[in-house]
Parts: C-alpha cells; sequence; structure tokens
C-alpha cells in the first residue's frame, strides 16, 4: 500500500514536470519565432521594392524558410 502510494506521488510530479517543460518547450518556441520575425524583418528593410517584390513571390512559390535562406 505504501509503495503504491509512493509511486502515484513519483507518477505526480513526473506529471507536473512534464507541463513545465512543454510550457518551456513552448516559451523558447515562441522566442525563436520572435527573433526570426525580427531578423528577417531587419533583412527586409534595406531591400528594395522590385526586390522585396520578388522576394515576395518566391517565398509563396518555395515556402518561407528556403526565401530567407536564399535572403542571407
Amino acid at each position: 500500500m505504501e509503495m503504491t502510494r509512493k509511486a502515484r506521488g513519483s507518477i505526480a510530479a513526473l506529471e507536473e514536470r512534464l507541463v513545465a517543460l512543454k510550457a518551456e518547450v513552448k516559451a523558447t518556441e515562441a522566442a525563436i519565432a520572435e527573433a526570426r520575425a525580427k531578423e528577417l524583418q531587419a533583412a527586409l528593410k534595406g531591400l528594395p521594392a522590385d526586390k522585396l517584390a520578388s522576394l515576395v513571390g518566391r517565398a509563396k512559390e518555395i515556402g518561407l524558410e528556403q526565401a530567407i535562406e536564399r535572403l542571407q
């Protein structure tokens, strides 16, 4: 009986830790997305309008990540 209580307590603690880790992952992903957006915004700021229009067109065709890589 005591062993079962300890096991349940351990499981509950692990579940709490899992929830905390999931929240940490989401926060990290959000921070990465924000940093990427700022990077992209800074890179796009200096582009002439024709190159920006071209990049937007390519982004629609090949996906935003690849377009960002080509921009760099």
